[in-house]
């Protein structure tokens, strides 16, 4: 029989004779082998502890075939990292060393113990080490991202490790609690990425089966609503100054939305950002169909000629005949701006210069049509950052509107800029007297409403 069934290491470990005991939640971790695994989960719920069981199963299985296996774990620091040795691994190796002695009557394999590192006695090795970016570069090995949402520069983190495990059977375990959405965490526990296999487990689940907790104490004791939420409910808590919530975005999107051919032939605008060579260069043709606003087709290219852009334009033009254009006329992008004006009409083509208060109409405008479920867009995570990165922050008298590199996928929230001059384009054909209230009613507020 196979040692790690004798010592209940793959089954469930939950009879009083055994030393180590894990809740059913615990157990269905344990049991899952996918090569790659993420967990959501309460704090204090046990996640790196059965992270560190499943480790040491893997290198006590490996030590029974006489191979190696390489396992690395990277804590949010230098501390959690001594303390995942100290307090799980070390303590874990220990109770797997009794249990193994007790029911297969000779000795444990032998383990060779130091700050940051356990070496098996076949040659596996688990090595614990405070993340960043280059941290684990050079190296081939199973990972485990501890409480990953909380990694400084996650983005870039997981671009450097994540072909750390290219090796066809290396694995990947990720365990959080959750720290808001402006992290690669979330990215990946919330994608629609068909190859992880995803685990949830809030604080009323965890003692639902079992975790001794006393919620209601719990709870009360926080004086804190939201870290309660995010840290035992798991709601993902945007900052306070983030323009767009997530559920607003994900309630617009549609499948038939950017779908060229679902062009019906209706009043149609376009809107443009430009860019050289650091941004997008987007363009963005929207349709009106039964008072709803829809994307027909985003065009997104980065260091594309200024030729290049005049001819992608001009096909978007001849396919969806705009009733009107607006482009960014900021900068670099004066010169485009005229061409189009020679080529489309001035009357039809307008020059939006990106001034902090034209920036505000246009994210105000955006929000609205939002909010009013008016706006039909794709389901593409591309989309989806830029739109979520956008955020506001109110400096004297004004609103400023910027974006991190970590919430975006790519360019500098560009479709969020070219989809608000398209609305702004079709606004263009009616009153702007709504538009005018809900500026200045904005900008009236303070900055603990503003941002609700």
């Amino acid at each position: 029989m196979n040692n790690l069934n004798k010592i209940g290491l793959t089954k469930n470990i939950t009879s009083k004779q055994h030393v180590l005991q894990f809740l059913p939640y615990q157990q269905k971790w344990l049991q899952d082998s996918a090569r790659f695994k993420i967990g959501l989960f309460a704090r204090q719920t046990g996640k790196t502890f059965v992270n560190c069981a499943e480790i040491l199963k893997e290198c006590i299985k490996a030590e029974q075939q006489k191979v190696k296996t390489r396992w690395i774990i990277l804590s949010r620091g230098e501390r959690q990292a001594r303390e995942t040795m100290t307090e799980h691994l070390i303590p874990l190796a220990s109770a797997f060393e009794k249990l193994y002695s007790a029911s297969c009557g000779y000795p444990f394999p032998k383990l060779e113990k130091t700050q940051n590192e356990i070496r098996f006695e076949a040659g596996s090795k688990v090595s614990i080490l405070p993340a960043n970016p280059d941290t684990a570069r050079g190296f081939s090995a199973n990972l485990f991202l501890d409480e990953f949402a909380f990694h400084k520069n996650s983005r870039q983190i997981w671009r450097a490790l994540f072909p750390v495990i290219s090796k066809n059977g290396l694995k990947i375990r990720i365990a959080s609690t959750p720290n808001g959405t402006a992290n690669m965490f979330f990215r990946l526990m919330c994608g629609d990425e068909k190859h992880w296999s995803k685990h949830r487990v809030d604080i009323f689940q965890a003692v639902q089966q079992g975790l001794p907790r006393n919620i209601q104490e719990l709870k009360d004791s926080t004086l804190d609503e939201y870290l309660w939420r995010q840290e035992y409910e798991l709601d993902w808590m945007d900052g306070s100054t983030r323009w767009l919530d997530r559920n607003i975005i994900i309630n617009a999107q549609n499948k038939h939305a950017a779908i060229p051919q679902l062009f019906k032939g209706g009043q149609c605008w376009i809107g443009n950002d430009i860019a050289r060579k650091n941004d997008l260069w987007v363009a963005v043709a929207i349709e009106k169909v039964n008072n709803k606003f829809w994307i027909r087709e985003i065009q997104a290219e980065k260091s594309i000629t200024f030729a290049e852009q005049d001819k992608r334009l001009d096909r978007m033009v001849e396919r969806y005949k705009p009733i009107k254009i607006a482009m960014d006329a900021t900068g670099i992008g004066l010169k485009p701006v005229e061409d189009a004006q020679k080529r489309y009409g001035k009357n039809r083509t307008s020059a939006v210069n990106f001034t902090k208060a034209k920036k505000l109409e246009l994210a105000t405008l955006i929000k609205k049509i939002l909010q009013e479920k008016k706006l039909k867009i794709p389901t593409s995570q591309k989309l989806f950052d830029d739109l979520h990165a956008m955020r506001a922050s109110i400096s004297g008298n004004s609103i400023q509107f910027n974006t991190s590199s970590a919430d975006l996928t790519d360019g500098n929230a560009d479709r969020f800029w070219a989809i608000a001059l398209a609305l702004f384009a079709a606004q263009q054909q009616s009153t702007s007297i709504g538009m005018v209230r809900s500026i200045r009613s904005i900008q009236a507020h303070s900055k603990a409403s503003f941002f609700t």
